[in-house]
């Protein structure tokens, strides 16, 4: 098959995904010169969620922000889904982190509260940057996901190969045996008119009692090709879904997975 270029990170990388530009103020208040009234938290979107191949995933968003604002304490902060976490009053430069799956705005649990609060002049809010990562969890979801693709693939691999030596079935041990015909069974109860899978699959039969295939040579030669064939195209398929995996790790900077790595260096010499 094509060789296939694997990328291999190192560690637990954390990527920057595109920080989020400077939000200006979110703290939107009427000015009354000697104090800051009437306040309200602007709703923009921060950070989109983490979404890949149609599928939601658990973000971990860092946020950093100042927040130089005195007067009365106010409960302000960002919000992804259920979860949320609130800035502290006074500080600049400051980060917070918090995980959620949609994609992440401001919060602010009671507005009627906030409008109701007088602050001193130079009362700010501002995000200055928004970085989305994958959380703990969407990690080990991914690696759970690869390992069993990993398998599948490996799976695929051995099939193939075994397809590609049917000429020599006389000569193969049992488990190789038994491992095609549990394919070829498969192949007939989807395909029952494809008579190449069955003379396979009666050939593999045969082998498995160590008596002679009943189909002739150039049946067998047929029924071998077409099941090679059929065989390649699946591997091709799952080649292409462990590849999406791996370029998956790469795009987010996170440790390649080594077993999906491996199958597909095995994959790649097939």
């Amino acid at each position: 098959m094509k060789r296939l270029t694997i990328l291999g990170m190192a560690g637990l990388g954390l990527w920057s995904a595109p920080a989020l530009a400077d939000t200006g103020n979110l703290l939107v208040c009427v000015d009354r010169g000697f104090a800051l009234q009437k306040c309200q938290l602007r709703d923009v979107k921060l950070a989109d969620g983490i979404v890949e191949s149609g599928q939601p995933y658990e973000a971990q968003f860092l946020v950093r922000y100042d927040f130089p604002c005195s007067g009365h304490s106010v409960q302000l902060g960002v919000q992804s889904g259920d979860a949320n976490k609130f800035f502290v009053q006074g500080t600049t430069g400051a980060l917070i982190t918090v995980n959620g799956t949609p994609e992440l705005h401001p919060y602010d649990p009671n507005p009627a509260v906030t409008s109701s609060l007088t602050f001193r002049p130079g009362c700010t809010l501002n995000i200055t940057a928004v970085t989305t990562l994958p959380s703990t969890v969407t990690a080990q979801i991914w690696n759970s996901q690869a390992e069993t693709e990993a398998r599948i693939l490996q799976l695929s691999v051995d099939l193939y190969l075994l397809a590609k030596d049917y000429q020599n079935l006389s000569s193969w041990n049992v488990d190789k045996l038994n491992l095609l015909k549990t394919k070829l069974e498969t192949l007939v109860a989807t395909t029952p008119t494809n008579l190449n899978y069955k003379v396979m699959l009666a050939s593999v039969k045969s082998a498995l009692q160590n008596q002679p295939p009943s189909a002739t040579l150039d049946e067998l030669r047929q029924a071998g090709d077409d099941v090679i064939a059929t065989l390649r195209a699946e591997l091709t398929r799952e080649v292409a879904v462990a590849q999406a995996l791996v370029d998956r790790f790469a795009r987010w900077q996170l440790a390649a997975n080594q077993a999906l790595n491996g199958a597909l260096g095995s994959a790649a010499g097939a």
